[in-house]
């Protein structure tokens, strides 16, 4: 059972570079996130442009598992959904840092990036 409580609200963010874009991109979401043992669930907050979610198992200070997001309906992808994996490192004091990896349908190419979930404070 993993020693920290996760559970809360976050702030997302992830960044890379977008092949079918052909520039930098950065994704922000507010989170919940809600465990049980050492499997934690991430969703966005109702409200965001674009819908979120993670599927983590922790294993110590490690965290790894699976993303998925359901773009924008008005934006750049038109409601388009991605997915891919991820793996972040606890420093233990409220932030987890990592990379990310997906698959880009329109170039056909794998993306990659930082992933960072800060515990949100208040």
């Amino acid at each position: 059972m993993s020693e920290y409580d996760y559970s809360g609200a976050w702030f997302s963010r992830y960044d890379g570079f977008s092949t079918s874009q052909e520039k930098d991109v950065i994704g922000t979401h507010e989170v919940i996130i809600t465990q049980d043992g050492d499997h934690l669930e991430v969703r966005s907050r109702p409200g965001c442009a674009s819908t979120l979610k993670l599927s983590l198992d922790v294993a110590g200070w490690i965290v790894t598992g699976t993303w998925s997001e359901v773009t924008d309906p008005n934006g750049e992808y038109r409601g388009e959904r991605f997915h891919g994996a991820l793996q972040l490192v606890m420093d233990g004091g409220g932030v987890l840092t990592g990379r990310w990896v997906g698959f880009d349908p329109f170039s056909r190419r794998f993306n990659t990036g930082d992933w960072v979930l800060a515990r949100m404070r208040g």
